[in-house]
């Protein structure tokens, strides 16, 4: 309780001390989980298929290479669908598009059950992918009007990391989910995930953090989501997803040479995942107190170093220097990761935020797609052109490093004047 001085203008007096005091700033949007498990049912649809392909392929009698569609589909779908996902959301609002998303992955799901013909499961699939587009640029933008400014990096590599965990512990849950009931299990348990999360969602606590301060945006914006600050957060993605495609690409056929086995190559290729996970929040907290650019920088300064020792020996590369290896860069771009995401969303015009997250996420696709191609054109059966493909790594990488100083030093926008108001 506050005790006003006796005598004056008591009414102003007191409008005058309300609006000095501001309500503590919330660490945690009571939604975030909800958010949270909403985007993770993209990259658990995106992986856990991979491992039901030869079943798919002997029930609905397709060739194995055929039933590959399923994956290509809903990648081409999210790489175009995501920008349109976060522009509804801007159109609509967030959470409603979030809610809609989720409702029609969960629809899609029940119809893929019951789908028996492999044509119009590869259509429920896309339809589905067009759907779950709508999920992680508006939770993201969300994320953005709830959270205190201060505290966003370390909120959004929470986030980041539990993407990654998903899609890592894709192939696991979908092989336990295959064994216990069948290819269809993989559908049927997105809709217990869709109602946890709408759930959540609903209920949760979606108050706006403070006056959107950077509605406005730096002036050198001129009101853009392809400012400087995007600009450059979206090509040090890039460019670091190329070169963290190259190594899950080339490690398996380098181990595969040396008679590894398939489940011990995917657990040397955990290592790179580990960091990027384990890294993600104290990267983003460290951003939220230095500002952006450092944490960046450092990040891929790391992750280039690493991948310049592995482009160095090539594919005589000793085990135990590979595993280093994936383990450095997994925690340098782990670093790096949630100061480049939260950049490019927080530093776009306030009301565009979601098509800014939509277009931000098509930039670990402008990596991951040219890095695939490149390996299926110069590396054959064996170790023949992973040399040349890691040298190239290496220079994006280093790329890389430069666009990270497109970054800007503060933790986000410098607050603007009110609209309508100038300096």
């Amino acid at each position: 309780m506050v005790t006003l001085p006796p005598g004056g203008n008591q009414g102003h007096r007191h409008r005058a001390l309300v609006t000095q005091i501001e309500p503590p700033a919330r660490v945690i949007s009571c939604s975030l989980p909800g958010m949270m498990l909403a985007a993770v049912i993209v990259p658990l649809n995106s992986t856990m298929i991979a491992i039901a392909l030869p079943d798919i392929s002997d029930d609905l009698s397709v060739g194995k290479g055929t039933a590959g569609t399923l994956v290509i589909v809903y990648l081409i779908v999210m790489l175009v669908g995501q920008p349109l996902g976060g522009r509804i959301g801007d159109q609509i609002g967030s959470r409603a598009a979030v809610i809609l998303g989720l409702t029609g992955v969960a629809l899609t799901s029940v119809i893929a059950v019951a789908v028996d013909v492999f044509v119009a499961l590869v259509i429920v699939r896309g339809i589905q992918a067009i759907f779950a587009a709508l999920l992680v640029p508006n939770a993201q933008a969300m994320i953005r009007a709830t959270t205190p400014p201060e505290q966003a990096g370390r909120v959004f590599g929470m986030f980041g990391s539990v993407i990654g965990a998903g899609a890592a512990l894709g192939p696991l849950i979908g092989g336990g989910l295959v064994a216990l009931a069948g290819w269809q299990a993989l559908f049927i348990v997105n809709v217990p995930i869709v109602v946890a999360a709408a759930a959540m969602i609903r209920t949760g606590d979606m108050t706006r953090r403070a006056p959107d301060k950077q509605a406005e945006g730096p002036a050198e914006r001129g009101g853009t989501i392809w400012n400087r600050a995007f600009t450059g957060a979206f090509s040090t993605q890039a460019l670091t997803v190329f070169g963290q495609y190259t190594l899950i690409l080339v490690v398996p056929v380098m181990l595969d040479e040396r008679g590894w086995s398939p489940g011990a190559t995917g657990m040397i290729l955990t290592a790179l995942t580990i960091g990027m996970v384990v890294m993600g929040p104290p990267g983003g907290s460290f951003g939220d107190r230095h500002g952006r650019r450092r944490p960046a920088v450092i990040g891929i300064a790391i992750a280039f170093a690493m991948i310049t020792i592995g482009a160095t020996l090539g594919s005589s590369i000793a085990v135990w220097v590979l595993v280093v290896v994936l383990t450095g860069f997994g925690f340098g771009f782990g670093f790096a990761a949630p100061n480049l995401m939260t950049t490019a969303i927080t530093w776009a015009p306030a009301d565009r935020a979601a098509t800014a997250s939509g277009l931000y996420s098509m930039s670990r696709y402008s990596g991951s797609i040219p890095a695939s191609s490149l390996f299926a054109a110069m590396v054959g059966t064996g170790t023949e052109g992973i040399d040349e493909l890691l040298v190239i790594a290496a220079a994006c990488a280093a790329a890389a490093l430069a666009a990270s100083s497109l970054l800007p030093d503060q933790a986000q926008p410098s607050p603007q004047p009110v609209s309508g108001v100038r300096n």
